[in-house]
C-alpha cells in the first residue's frame, strides 16, 4: 500500500465505513465494532453499484482486510486483545473469504469411475485382510 492511488482508494474506503458507522444510533466504534455491523455495513452497501449489485466479494475482502489492520494497531496501540469482528464476519461469508482463492472451481458431486476405482484401491490396501 505504499503507491499514491493505492493510498488513496484505501483511504476512501476507510472514510466511507467510517461514515457508515459513525452515521449509525448509536455510533459504531472500534471496540463496539462486530460481526453484525459489518454485515449490516454490507448490506447498506446494496444498491450503490451500478447493476444494482454490493459490493464485489473481491472489494468486500479488501475493505474487510483494511478494517482488521485498522483494529489491529488500535488494539496494539491501546495494549488490548485485538477485536476479532473481521474474522467472525469472515467465516460467515466464505464467497469473501476466498474471494481471492486461485481456483474457485467447486467441488465434484461425485467421483468419476477411474477415481472411484483408485480410492477403493487405495484404501483396500491400507486395510489388511483376514486369512
Amino acid at each position: 500500500m505504499r503507491q499514491p492511488a493505492s493510498i488513496e482508494v484505501y483511504r476512501e474506503m476507510w472514510h466511507g465505513f467510517m461514515g457508515w458507522c459513525l452515521g449509525q444510533s448509536p455510533a459504531v466504534s472500534l471496540t463496539s465494532l462486530d460481526a453484525s455491523d459489518l454485515q449490516a455495513f454490507q448490506s447498506a452497501r446494496f444498491g450503490t453499484k451500478s447493476a444494482d449489485l454490493s459490493l464485489s466479494p473481491r472489494h468486500a475482502l479488501r475493505l474487510m482486510r483494511l478494517v482488521d489492520r485498522v483494529l489491529r494497531h488500535h488494539a496494539a496501540q491501546m495494549g488490548e486483545a485485538p477485536n476479532t469482528a473481521v474474522t467472525d464476519w469472515l467465516m460467515e461469508h466464505p464467497e469473501v473469504r476466498y474471494a481471492e482463492a486461485s481456483s474457485a472451481d467447486p467441488l465434484p458431486d461425485f467421483l468419476s469411475i477411474a477415481e472411484a476405482k483408485h480410492l477403493i484401491a487405495f484404501l483396500s490396501s491400507a486395510r489388511p485382510r483376514p486369512g
